[in-house]
Protein backbone atom coordinates (compact mmCIF):
# COMPACT_ATOMS: atom_id res chain seq x y z
CA UNK A 1 0.00 0.00 0.00
CA UNK A 2 1.22 3.41 -1.26
CA UNK A 3 1.55 5.76 2.08
CA UNK A 4 2.33 9.97 1.01
CA UNK A 5 3.19 11.08 4.10
CA UNK A 6 2.78 15.20 4.83
CA UNK A 7 2.11 17.39 8.09
CA UNK A 8 -1.27 16.65 8.97
CA UNK A 9 -3.94 16.95 11.47
CA UNK A 10 -5.36 14.26 12.64
CA UNK A 11 -8.46 15.98 14.29
CA UNK A 12 -10.13 16.69 10.93
CA UNK A 13 -9.33 13.62 10.13
CA UNK A 14 -11.27 11.48 13.24
CA UNK A 15 -13.94 13.97 12.48
CA UNK A 16 -14.64 13.39 9.13
CA UNK A 17 -14.58 9.47 9.28
CA UNK A 18 -16.73 9.60 12.06
CA UNK A 19 -19.18 11.95 10.00
CA UNK A 20 -19.06 9.24 7.48
CA UNK A 21 -19.87 6.94 9.85
CA UNK A 22 -22.82 9.11 11.27
CA UNK A 23 -24.32 9.36 8.67
CA UNK A 24 -24.86 5.54 7.37
CA UNK A 25 -25.57 4.63 11.22
CA UNK A 26 -27.61 7.85 12.59
CA UNK A 27 -28.85 5.16 15.71
CA UNK A 28 -25.63 4.02 17.16
CA UNK A 29 -24.44 6.39 19.44
CA UNK A 30 -20.57 7.68 18.73
CA UNK A 31 -18.32 10.13 21.26
CA UNK A 32 -15.38 11.89 19.83
CA UNK A 33 -12.25 12.40 22.32
CA UNK A 34 -9.46 14.85 21.12
CA UNK A 35 -6.44 15.74 22.69
CA UNK A 36 -3.40 17.14 22.71
CA UNK A 37 -1.14 18.30 19.40
CA UNK A 38 -2.69 16.22 17.01
CA UNK A 39 -0.04 16.89 13.95
CA UNK A 40 1.87 13.82 12.81
CA UNK A 41 3.83 12.58 8.91
CA UNK A 42 0.50 11.19 7.73
CA UNK A 43 -1.83 10.52 4.86
CA UNK A 44 -4.91 11.82 5.60
CA UNK A 45 -7.11 9.64 3.44
CA UNK A 46 -5.57 6.22 4.52
CA UNK A 47 -5.63 7.29 7.67
CA UNK A 48 -9.35 8.17 7.46
CA UNK A 49 -9.63 4.58 5.35
CA UNK A 50 -8.16 3.27 8.56
CA UNK A 51 -10.86 4.40 10.95
CA UNK A 52 -13.63 4.20 9.08
CA UNK A 53 -12.90 0.41 8.34
CA UNK A 54 -12.44 0.31 12.54
CA UNK A 55 -15.71 2.05 13.20
CA UNK A 56 -17.57 0.02 10.83
CA UNK A 57 -16.09 -2.85 12.47
CA UNK A 58 -17.25 -1.67 16.02
CA UNK A 59 -20.80 -1.20 14.76
CA UNK A 60 -20.88 -4.45 12.74
CA UNK A 61 -19.08 -6.47 16.04
CA UNK A 62 -20.01 -4.58 18.84
CA UNK A 63 -23.49 -3.63 21.29
CA UNK A 64 -25.82 -1.65 19.33
CA UNK A 65 -26.62 0.02 22.76
CA UNK A 66 -23.46 1.53 23.67
CA UNK A 67 -21.79 3.92 22.11
CA UNK A 68 -18.69 3.83 20.04
CA UNK A 69 -15.57 5.89 21.01
CA UNK A 70 -12.87 7.20 18.72
CA UNK A 71 -9.93 9.12 20.57
CA UNK A 72 -6.95 10.62 19.82
CA UNK A 73 -4.18 12.00 21.89
CA UNK A 74 -1.04 13.99 21.46
CA UNK A 75 2.01 12.36 23.32
CA UNK A 76 5.81 13.25 22.87
CA UNK A 77 6.71 11.42 19.60
CA UNK A 78 3.66 10.36 18.43
CA UNK A 79 -0.06 10.56 18.26
CA UNK A 80 -2.20 7.73 19.64
CA UNK A 81 -5.77 6.81 18.08
CA UNK A 82 -8.33 4.57 19.60
CA UNK A 83 -11.57 2.59 18.62
CA UNK A 84 -13.73 1.37 21.70
CA UNK A 85 -16.89 -0.68 21.51
CA UNK A 86 -18.67 -2.69 23.81
CA UNK A 87 -20.25 -6.17 23.51
CA UNK A 88 -18.93 -9.67 23.37
CA UNK A 89 -15.20 -9.66 23.37
CA UNK A 90 -13.22 -11.30 21.09
CA UNK A 91 -12.28 -14.94 21.35
CA UNK A 92 -8.15 -15.20 22.83
CA UNK A 93 -7.93 -17.90 20.12
CA UNK A 94 -8.92 -15.38 17.23
CA UNK A 95 -6.12 -12.37 18.21
CA UNK A 96 -2.80 -14.17 16.65
CA UNK A 97 -4.88 -14.34 13.46
CA UNK A 98 -6.87 -11.25 13.39
CA UNK A 99 -5.36 -8.74 11.15
CA UNK A 100 -4.63 -11.48 8.33
CA UNK A 101 -6.07 -11.30 4.65
CA UNK A 102 -9.01 -13.41 4.67
CA UNK A 103 -9.45 -14.56 8.16
CA UNK A 104 -11.99 -14.42 10.00
CA UNK A 105 -12.39 -15.31 13.68
CA UNK A 106 -14.40 -17.36 15.67
CA UNK A 107 -18.07 -15.44 16.05
CA UNK A 108 -18.80 -14.17 19.74
CA UNK A 109 -21.17 -15.93 21.56
CA UNK A 110 -24.12 -13.09 21.17
CA UNK A 111 -26.69 -14.40 18.75
CA UNK A 112 -27.19 -10.89 16.98
CA UNK A 113 -23.29 -10.43 16.81
CA UNK A 114 -23.16 -13.85 14.82
CA UNK A 115 -25.42 -12.87 12.55
CA UNK A 116 -24.10 -9.61 11.87
CA UNK A 117 -20.54 -11.16 11.74
CA UNK A 118 -21.64 -12.85 8.24
CA UNK A 119 -21.50 -9.87 6.37
CA UNK A 120 -17.61 -9.60 7.35
CA UNK A 121 -15.11 -9.59 3.87
CA UNK A 122 -12.18 -10.30 6.02
CA UNK A 123 -10.17 -7.44 4.72
CA UNK A 124 -10.59 -4.63 7.02
CA UNK A 125 -8.53 -5.34 9.77
CA UNK A 126 -5.38 -6.17 7.50
CA UNK A 127 -5.86 -3.25 5.11
CA UNK A 128 -5.66 -1.25 8.71
CA UNK A 129 -2.87 -3.11 9.44
CA UNK A 130 -0.79 -2.29 6.14
CA UNK A 131 -1.85 1.10 7.21
CA UNK A 132 -0.64 1.48 10.51
CA UNK A 133 2.84 0.20 9.25
CA UNK A 134 3.22 2.10 6.23
CA UNK A 135 3.06 5.30 8.62
CA UNK A 136 6.15 3.49 10.79
CA UNK A 137 3.45 3.14 13.20
CA UNK A 138 1.66 0.19 15.48
CA UNK A 139 -1.42 -1.27 16.12
CA UNK A 140 -2.61 -3.20 18.80
CA UNK A 141 -5.65 -5.02 19.94
CA UNK A 142 -6.95 -5.53 23.64
CA UNK A 143 -10.66 -7.57 24.30
CA UNK A 144 -12.64 -7.90 27.62
CA UNK A 145 -15.86 -8.10 28.45
CA UNK A 146 -15.45 -5.52 31.19
CA UNK A 147 -13.34 -2.50 28.88
CA UNK A 148 -14.63 -3.60 25.54
CA UNK A 149 -12.29 -3.89 22.46
CA UNK A 150 -10.23 -1.52 21.86
CA UNK A 151 -8.12 -0.63 18.77
CA UNK A 152 -4.96 1.38 19.46
CA UNK A 153 -2.95 3.19 16.67
CA UNK A 154 0.24 4.40 17.57
CA UNK A 155 1.59 7.03 14.60
CA UNK A 156 4.61 8.27 15.07
CA UNK A 157 4.96 12.25 14.41
CA UNK A 158 8.44 12.94 12.17
CA UNK A 159 8.79 10.47 9.09
CA UNK A 160 10.98 7.62 8.76
CA UNK A 161 14.93 8.75 8.72
CA UNK A 162 15.06 9.11 5.34
CA UNK A 163 12.66 12.14 5.10
CA UNK A 164 10.76 10.20 2.10
CA UNK A 165 7.25 11.91 1.22
CA UNK A 166 6.20 8.22 0.46
CA UNK A 167 6.60 4.84 1.65
CA UNK A 168 5.75 1.69 0.80
CA UNK A 169 4.95 -1.55 3.12
CA UNK A 170 7.25 -4.52 2.64
CA UNK A 171 4.56 -6.94 0.81
CA UNK A 172 2.30 -9.93 3.29
CA UNK A 173 3.08 -12.87 1.93
CA UNK A 174 -0.32 -13.10 0.83
CA UNK A 175 -0.31 -9.59 -1.25
CA UNK A 176 -0.03 -10.70 -4.41
CA UNK A 177 -2.40 -13.10 -4.40
CA UNK A 178 -4.79 -11.00 -3.10
CA UNK A 179 -3.93 -8.16 -5.61
CA UNK A 180 -4.59 -10.44 -8.33
CA UNK A 181 -8.23 -10.76 -7.36
CA UNK A 182 -8.59 -7.21 -6.87
CA UNK A 183 -8.81 -6.57 -10.73
CA UNK A 184 -10.82 -5.86 -13.44
CA UNK A 185 -14.57 -4.56 -12.59
CA UNK A 186 -16.55 -5.59 -9.43
CA UNK A 187 -19.94 -4.74 -8.77
CA UNK A 188 -20.85 -5.17 -4.96
CA UNK A 189 -24.35 -5.10 -4.00
CA UNK A 190 -24.97 -4.61 -0.55
CA UNK A 191 -28.53 -3.40 1.29
CA UNK A 192 -26.61 -2.76 4.69
CA UNK A 193 -24.77 1.00 4.88
CA UNK A 194 -22.09 -0.21 7.20
CA UNK A 195 -21.37 -2.96 4.68
CA UNK A 196 -21.30 -0.61 1.73
CA UNK A 197 -19.73 2.04 3.31
CA UNK A 198 -16.69 -0.55 4.57
CA UNK A 199 -16.37 -2.04 0.88
CA UNK A 200 -15.90 1.77 -0.61
CA UNK A 201 -13.32 2.55 1.80
CA UNK A 202 -11.49 -0.65 1.64
CA UNK A 203 -11.72 -1.08 -2.08
CA UNK A 204 -12.36 2.32 -3.71
CA UNK A 205 -8.28 3.11 -4.01
CA UNK A 206 -6.89 0.10 -5.57
CA UNK A 207 -6.46 1.76 -9.05
CA UNK A 208 -6.43 -2.03 -10.59
CA UNK A 209 -10.18 -2.28 -9.40
CA UNK A 210 -12.86 -0.81 -10.85
CA UNK A 211 -15.79 -0.72 -8.21
CA UNK A 212 -19.42 -0.24 -8.10
CA UNK A 213 -21.33 -0.70 -5.00
CA UNK A 214 -25.39 -0.92 -5.45
CA UNK A 215 -28.09 -0.99 -2.65
CA UNK A 216 -30.21 -3.88 -4.37
CA UNK A 217 -29.59 -6.26 -7.83
CA UNK A 218 -31.93 -4.13 -9.98
CA UNK A 219 -29.64 -0.79 -9.65
CA UNK A 220 -27.07 -3.16 -11.07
Amino acid sequence: IAIELAPCDLGPVCEAALEAIRAVCPDQSFVSRMSGDLVAAADAARIRQALSNLLANAVQHGDRDAPITLSAEGEAGAVVLRVTNLGAPIAAEALPTLFEPLVQGPTPTSEDAHERSKTSLGLGLFIVREIVLGHGGTIEVASSLEHGTVFTLRLPRAAGAEGAGAAVVAPHPGAAELRAQLQGRLAYVEDDPVNALLVREMLGGIPELSLAVFATALEA
